[in-house]
């Protein structure tokens, strides 16, 4: 079942007019959706807008430069972003992130909503995509139907969706752990993940073992300090590269 995704993949290349196209092609060829830059803002997505003020480019700055020094000596290229719960701003800090590394990198960046049960990076970007991450992984699409990306370069999204009510079983998982090799695999290429909550959904361990490092995102004022050491704990197997503090206020 693990081969499914490379699978796919192969059947996507021999179902395009040139049979010896590559990832780098179907990349290229990924359909485009237009975002609007103010509602990005309104939501606190504000990596695009390096020309901007906004207290925390820096901080993203600062953790694009720690983790391409890592991607040049070859020490990672899949990057998990998780939190001890829901609601403690994972999913914004994942988006900046990998638009803060796509804006910088000489390398492609695919960002991957990984928590199927709840995924809303598609929400965040305006976007109602008619198949997501779980449709690829029970094989009810196809791995060029749900890549796509916007008009920031070396970009790409694969997404969840509205109304998906299907679930992953643990075969599932695996497939996931294959579609994110795929994408490491290629040239200079990283790929960040947004994981379901570590304290909330067991399904976040499982898939955090797949990927070469874990960001822990903690909400000032909201996350205690013992959710913090339950949730290092429970990653503590699958190197924890570091934590960011969420909504810090510096007034």
């Amino acid at each position: 079942m693990a081969e499914k995704i490379k699978l796919a993949l192969e059947r996507a290349y021999r179902e395009r007019k040139n049979p010896a196209a590559t990832l780098s092609e179907l990349l290229k060829q990924a359909k485009v959706h237009e975002i609007d830059p103010q509602r990005l803002l309104d939501k606190r997505v504000i990596a695009f807008d390096e020309a901007g003020e906004h207290s925390e480019l820096e901080s993203y700055r600062l953790l694009r430069t720690h983790l391409l020094s890592k991607l040049e000596s070859g020490q990672l290229s899949s990057i998990g972003i998780t939190s001890a719960n829901t609601g403690e701003g994972k999913t914004l800090t994942a988006l900046n992130l990998a638009i803060s590394l796509a804006k910088a990198a000489d390398s492609n960046v695919m960002l991957i909503d990984g928590d199927v049960i709840s995924p809303s990076i598609h929400e965040l970007l305006d976007i109602s995509p008619d198949a997501g991450l779980v449709d690829l992984l029970n094989d009810k699409a196809k791995l060029d139907e749900v890549i796509f990306r916007t008009r920031i370069p070396n970009l790409w999204f694969v997404t969840g969706r509205n109304n998906s009510d299907d679930l992953l079983d643990q075969s599932g998982w695996k497939r996931i752990k294959s579609l994110i090799q795929i994408f490491a695999s290629n040239h200079r290429s990283i790929v960040v993940v947004d994981l379901p909550s570590i304290l909330a959904k067991e399904d976040a361990y499982s898939l955090a073992a797949h990927l070469d490092g874990i960001i822990l995102v903690v909400e000032c004022g909201e996350t205690t300090s013992d959710e913090v050491l339950r949730a290092q704990e429970l990653l503590k197997q699958n190197n924890l590269i570091g934590s960011v503090l969420n909504k810090y206020s510096h007034s």
